[in-house]
């Protein structure tokens, strides 16, 4: 028999447990058997009781895999008395995940974590209440520090004073700060202020003014280089002296806090500069340039530095709140457990002496504070050593991929570099044939060298450590199986490109490409090898044909996959969606949604008329446009709904019905009910290539809405913003692995981490450059947390985009690295032909191609090479018999309905309330969130309030006249009328009474109604070109002299100065939609917030 390449180190794994031994294993090299090994040489021969033992996971679903397989290797040894007293005691090891391991720390010392004796673990959905609880203390502790009433002395240590964070904050405001990214901020600091002692503990910078002074001896400076050119018209001089221009506007204008690149231009003669190098000359002037910029930076870092600190403190501070009420959050348990080991000795020496030996799994994915609890249980108390043995480490540092979540690689390759510990390697691959390892290891070996190659020399203590590529050992024997002789396992680049003849992009040309390659793999019948074990428990290899679930696409987003799915959709190829986010992108899924957005927020048009142009409710732009035309409104509460027929009414009140049903069922039960008044199971069965894949969707989807209830007893606005969560890492949950046949695999990179496909075909590789990255992460220096978000900077944040810049292109190539790996049988990679915008993609692109160049790897192949297939699908996955179809819409004017309303359209509301980067990827601007605590709303007591009230109240203002108000008597006695009139709920008449009857008596609103006006405007249209279409409604716009009023009515019980400011920002969208369509301008925004004492109303004047 033929040894393996590292038989050596496979036996030292499985016997040498006396060393402390750090374990790189890679891609499908049988870790989980060596520990499985490694375990049982403990157990058995050392005898360690199964209790002294803790075997850390990555995920639970590895951690119940490990333990069923040494539960079976242990059930061989029956009799064995210590091997059946670990079969015993096995149910409550800890082999679990870390989290897990780290709440069984927590529970047997609750005094000593500062928790209660019983704590609660929230899962994602109580996770996102909580962040609403964050972002209201961050919020109110802002505005009272504006007024001088926050203790931020007291939370300091007295670092902080009251006027340095009052000063911190105005000059955040007169940056133009964004309030939206300062939340997101402390978000983040929040899901780390385990990491966040570094920061708090940062000495603040000196105070320091750039006045004038300073300025003009810069001025000067260039100036006197400017005068030493003879040609005025030289075109250097030209840009310098422009430049110098700018400098002294702003000098004059008292503006020191604006940073800018120097422009060197392509001109300057040599001879005008008496001789001189130009490239020096610019050079030189590029240093004073460089010089204002430092003296601008330098003056914003202390005020940086405190709201960086601040920020910091409250968030530490709200934490330690959560704690204390055993209201704990999945990342509490790490931190809360690294700060139990750290600051009390007699639980880690108790923890040492309870868990002797610790075997880490995945540890590449290791993070600082997972690093540190593990050392500090494996170190003995007495020598502060790590105990030889005590610590077991499985990683492979070519597939850390999982920054996102805080995982550190330089943390580990620190830690592989210690002194205390020996790297043990496994090379030989199980799992690959020898053609796919040949081009991975080829491919990677150039690839992983010059990941960061970038035109720029990068600044070396940014530069993330990197990892050097060990190629992968075929297993022995593989190719010299008999059965296997006439396998052909094959590696192919195919290539394409975007056609603008045929009006093909990119991302179309990759789908094609696709379908193009499963059609041959299917039609030419490749083969696959299939394990068969015989009836004495051996086993060989035979080959079986390709099957659809057979392929896995990989791709780098979920954007990505959501566009295959459709292209997939459309052309009638099964296919499955692996992992949560993805089953939510699947399009039926995305329609339920649209429709539950409009029955939580019927205010909103339109939320509404999206939901109508669903294939769900099947509504055509044609039938919209003819609604509009005859006067009727998208109102659910308007006069005569009920008495109506048609498609549209009869969809409408379908939509109130569900609004309704939310008030009285819970989530879970709302969400089913929908899906059969949807008759969703019907149209799935109906429309789907794939039925069966589409029900488990369904009901994966109902499973989470009851899980929902269950855990937050929330409202239905809740969950349909906990769904459009799911895109956001954070909020991850799990989707089982479909065990269904028929349909191709879809997965991103980061899903398919620890899978295997017979074929995989990876896609998607290339994304647009991200021109405002958004990055907040500790300084590799020191660990300060440092950020650039959308306009909320921090005193280093160059340094970290630069850093961020460079270790995402490094993780690139880690990413690329596990997609084919994933690859038993065949390994098909979309490239294309031109070179990408992104460094890590063109590097791959270059490895690629320097491979093929050289002779290493099979030439790539065109799209168009590729030979043209027809396959039935349905032979794999046949369609179920066609369901009744009465009562269901036209399925042929709903798919149509279905691709118009998946145009770029997003409401004004949701643009106001969206976070930053958002509203940037749409093209858009708007206004910065303000703290000025003048824009507070104080609330009152009232129960009514809501979507449903706002809807209410606009139908009751939209009705009302001055005549009827004049003729009733009185506005009291109007009011109730107008709310019956108008059909309002009866549970909230009262309520809406009292509030027509404030707004009707307001001198603003008789004014606006006397003078020329318009009520319930719709706006719709683009602001700029090819950008996304905003649609919204303005409740009042009124004439006011020679200009224009805008004018909203609000309903909120309070409103703290960000959301007042976020509503602002909604009216100055209808303003400038409406600008070049009114005969004089809009010159002022108004928001009514009607009260029981009055109308408290909040202006914006607009230049």
């Amino acid at each position: 028999m033929t040894l393996l390449p590292d038989f050596e180190n496979r036996e030292r794994i499985r016997t040498d447990v006396d060393s402390t031994l750090f374990v790189e294993a890679g891609a499908g090299a049988g870790k989980t058997y060596s520990l499985v090994q490694r375990l049982l040489t403990l157990i058995l021969e050392r005898e360690v009781p199964v209790t002294q033992i803790a075997a850390i996971t990555f995920t639970k679903k590895a951690a119940a895999e490990l333990s069923e397989r040494l539960a079976r290797e242990l059930a061989k040894h029956a009799g064995n008395p210590v091997a059946d007293r670990a079969l015993l005691e096995l149910p409550s090891a800890a082999i679990e995940t870390l989290h897990s391991f780290c709440q069984r720390l927590l529970c047997l010392y609750p005094l000593e974590s500062g928790i209660p004796p019983e704590i609660t673990v929230q899962d994602n959905f109580a996770e996102e209440r909580q962040s609403d609880v964050l972002r209201r203390r961050v919020s109110e502790a802002f505005s009272s520090a504006l007024e001088g009433v926050f203790p931020i002395a007291e939370l300091s240590g007295g670092k902080i004073l009251d006027a340095d964070l009052r000063e911190a904050l105005e000059h955040f405001a007169g940056e133009n700060g964004s309030m939206s990214s300062l939340l997101q901020l402390a978000q983040y600091m929040d899901d780390n202020w385990g990491e966040l002692e570094p920061t708090i503990a940062a000495a603040l910078p000196e105070a320091f003014v750039f006045d004038e002074d300073a300025a003009t001896r810069i001025v000067g400076e260039l100036k006197r280089t400017l005068n030493e050119c003879s040609d005025p018209e030289d075109a250097f001089a030209l840009t310098l002296g422009e430049q110098i221009t700018d400098l002294q506007l702003r000098i004059t204008a008292g503006d020191f806090t604006k940073v800018g690149k120097f422009r060197k231009g392509n001109g300057g003669r040599k001879a005008n500069w008496g001789g001189a190098v130009v490239k020096e000359i610019k050079s030189a002037c590029e240093r004073v340039w460089d010089s204002w910029n430092e003296n601008v930076e330098r003056q914003a870092a202390r005020p940086k530095a405190v709201l960086r600190a601040s920020l910091a403190l409250i968030v530490l501070d709200n934490a330690r709140r959560r704690h204390r009420t055993g209201e704990l959050q999945f990342g509490d348990l790490v931190y809360l457990a690294d700060q139990l080991l750290k600051h009390h000795p007699h639980v880690r020496e108790d923890v040492h002496t309870r868990f002797t030996h610790l075997l880490v799994d995945e540890f590449q994915d290791t993070d600082p504070a997972q690093l540190r609890i593990v050392r500090a249980i494996a170190t003995d108390p007495a020598t502060g050593k790590l105990t030889p043995g005590a610590l077991f480490t499985v990683g492979d540092p070519k597939q850390s991929i999982y920054r996102f979540r805080h995982a550190d690689l330089d943390t580990y390759l620190a830690a592989r570099d210690a002194q205390d510990c020996e790297v043990v390697e496994l090379t030989t691959n199980f799992r690959s044939t020898s053609k796919v390892l040949d081009w991975s290891n080829q491919v990677f070996e150039r690839y992983f060298p010059n990941a960061l190659a970038t035109s720029k020399k990068p600044d070396p203590k940014l530069v993330p450590r990197e990892v050097a590529f060990t190629a992968l050992d075929a297993r022995p024997g593989l190719d010299d199986a008999p059965e296997l002789a006439d396998f052909n396992s094959r590696t192919i680049v195919a290539h394409y490109e975007a056609i603008k003849e045929d009006n093909l992009s990119k991302e179309e040309a990759e789908c094609r490409l696709i379908l193009s390659i499963i059609k041959q793999a299917l039609a030419e019948d490749w083969q696959r090898r299939d394990k068969v074990v015989r009836d004495d428990g051996t086993s060989y290899e035979t080959l079986v044909g390709l099957e659809p679930h057979d392929i896995a696409i990989l791709v780098r987003t979920h954007r990505q996959a959501a566009s295959l799915m459709a292209f997939l959709d459309a052309h009638d190829v099964p296919y499955v969606p692996e992992g949560a986010a993805l089953t939510y992108l699947a399009p039926e899924i995305e329609e339920l949604h649209v429709v539950l957005h409009a029955a939580a927020d019927p205010a909103e048009s339109l939320s509404v008329g999206a939901a109508l142009r669903t294939s769900l409710l099947g509504i055509s732009d044609l039938e919209l446009a003819q609604w509009a035309a005859a006067g009727s409104s998208l109102n659910i509460y308007g006069p005569r709904l009920h008495d109506l027929t048609g498609r549209i009414p009869d969809a409408l009140n379908l939509i109130l019905k569900l609004h309704e049903a939310s008030r009285e069922m819970s989530v879970g039960a709302l969400v089913s009910w929908a899906c059969d008044q949807l008759n969703m199971v019907e149209l799935a069965a109906a429309r789907s290539a794939f039925p069966l894949e589409a029900l488990r969707r369904l009901e994966f989807v109902k499973h989470n809405a009851r899980a929902f209830t269950e855990a937050t007893h929330g409202t239905l606005r809740e969950y349909t913003a906990w769904t459009d969560s799911l895109a956001n890492e954070r909020h991850q949950i799990t989707d089982p692995e479909s065990t269904t046949a028929g349909g191709v695999r879809i997965l991103t990179l980061h899903a398919s981490k620890g899978r295997e496909f017979p074929m995989v075909i990876l896609a998607g590789m290339y994304g647009g450059r991200n021109n405002n990255p958004q990055v907040s992460r500790p300084h590799p220096a020191d660990h300060v947390l440092e950020y650039s978000e959308f306009r909320l900077t921090s005193p280093r944040s160059r340094e970290i985009l630069e850093h961020e810049k460079l270790a995402d292109a490094a993780e690139r190539a880690r990413l690329f690295y596990v997609a084919t790996t994933r690859a038993r049988d065949h390994l098909v990679v979309c490239k294309r032909t031109d070179n990408p915008n992104s460094v890590a993609s063109k590097a791959f692109n270059t490895a690629i191609e320097n491979t093929i160049a050289e002779g290493a790897i099979p030439e790539a192949i065109a799209a168009e090479d590729i030979p043209a297939y027809e396959y039935d699908f349905t032979t794999s996955a046949t369609r179920p018999t066609e369901p009744n179809a009465e009562g269901l819409p036209d399925l042929h004017a709903s798919e149509s309905a279905w691709q118009s309303a998946r145009a770029r359209r997003v409401a004004s509301t949701a643009v106001a309330h969206a976070r930053d980067a958002d509203v940037v990827k749409l093209g858009l601007t708007r206004e910065t969130a303000s703290l000025d605590p003048a824009l507070v709303v104080t609330g009152e007591a009232r129960a009514e309030h809501g979507a449903a009230v706002g809807t209410a109240l606009h139908a009751m203002m939209e009705r009302a006249t001055l005549d009827d108000l004049t003729a009733a008597g009185g506005a009291a006695d109007y009011a109730a009328t107008l709310s019956v009139d108008c059909g309002a709920p009866s549970q909230f008449r009262e309520t809406l009474a009292s509030m027509a009857e404030q707004l009707l008596e307001c001198e603003t609103v008789t004014h606006a109604f006397s003078s020329q006006h318009y009520r319930e405007l719709p706006v719709f249209g683009r602001l700029s070109s090819g950008g996304p279409i905003i649609d919204g409604v303005v409740d009042l716009l009124y004439r006011e002299g020679d200009s224009w009023v805008i004018a909203d009515y609000k309903t909120d019980v309070s409103a703290d100065a960000q959301t007042v400011s976020e509503y602002f920002n909604q009216l100055r969208l209808y303003a400038e939609l409406l600008g070049g369509e009114l005969d004089a301008p809009i010159t002022r925004l108004e928001l009514l917030f009607p009260r029981k004492q009055g109308v408290v109303i909040r202006t914006r004047s607009l230049g």
